[in-house]
């Protein structure tokens, strides 16, 4: 029977915070889906825990192996699994908020976009919050942003499940880490159609044990990889978008964003002084930036 929505979770010895992520999808206002949950060879009691909730729901497929495969494994098998319209992402560590999937769907269907995410909060490992985090949503923003950083938080992104259809998996552009902001760089290449909700719907818990922080400079390598690519693609692009954007108003976080990436951007095509006079940024931002590309130029 084929669903509105696909929510796939891969999960590898989560058990620390798995009760709280699974019963965040259970408890969505949108109740039309999936949810695939792959148990990756996790030797804790993450698999327990699992067959606990799909005993008394349904709507829970059950993926588990024996063999640790990864996230990237995991992930292409459930969307090989996936019967929905819609693919929604959640890693076991994070927390959707209740209105996530009803809002992200509308946002997808309203807009007719391919992909969505949200703006989302940082948690530490006791649920405390420790921080805000903007994404994108104004439109000329986003190959800003993929000049520099990805555009969305990956478990908290929504995307239509055509996008398969044209083999458009995990793992399959060379990185070894920062998958998601290559395979989100590709999507856009390919003219696929981004938007984020602006509203925040998700909960990312910011915990040393994530994989993103135990291979972080692997993360940090293919990440500048690839946003030097996406300037040299770009950057002609990104010139024209900036201006503009230079009417419009910003966040402090975007406005650091938009000054790192203008900074970058005229270290690439040599047009520092005009660059800058583009838009008026904030003493601060550009401060902020100016330290941060100086820093990265140096490691």
């Amino acid at each position: 029977m084929t669903q509105k929505i696909s929510v796939v979770m891969p999960v590898y010895n989560g058990e620390n915070f798995l009760n709280d992520a699974i019963e965040s999808i259970l408890n969505q206002t949108f109740t039309e889906f999936e949810f695939i949950i792959v148990n990756d060879g996790s030797i804790d009691r993450s698999l327990e825990i699992i067959e606990s909730y799909s005993k008394n729901d349904n709507r829970i497929v059950v993926i588990s192996r024996y063999e640790n495969m990864g996230l990237l494994y995991s992930l292409n098998e459930a969307l090989d699994r996936a019967k929905g319209e819609f693919i929604a992402r959640m890693d076991a560590d994070d927390i959707s908020l209740p209105t996530r999937l009803e809002k992200q769907l509308l946002y997808l269907e309203q807009n007719e976009l391919d992909i969505c995410g949200c703006h989302y909060y940082l948690i530490n490992d006791r649920g405390d919050y420790i921080d805000a985090a903007l994404v994108p949503v104004v439109g000329e923003s986003f190959p800003v942003y993929l000049s520099y950083t990805t555009p969305f938080a990956h478990g908290a992104v929504m995307f239509r499940s055509s996008l398969l259809a044209e083999e458009i998996k995990y793992g399959c552009r060379g990185y070894k880490s920062a998958e998601d902001y290559a395979l989100w760089s590709e999507l856009y290449a390919r003219n696929y159609a981004f938007g984020n909700v602006n509203e925040f719907l998700f909960l990312y818990r910011d915990i040393s044990s994530s994989l993103s922080k135990v291979n972080s400079k692997s993360v940090k390598k293919d990440a500048i990889r690839i946003s030097k690519k996406n300037l040299q693609k770009y950057e002609k692009d990104i010139y024209f978008r900036i201006r503009s954007l230079e009417r419009r108003c910003f966040s402090k976080r975007e406005e650091e964003i938009i000054s790192i990436c203008l900074l970058r951007l005229a270290f690439y095509i040599g047009k520092f002084s005009a660059l800058l006079k583009l838009r008026s940024i904030s003493k601060r931002a550009v401060v902020i930036g100016t330290m941060r590309f100086l820093i990265e130029s140096i490691r």
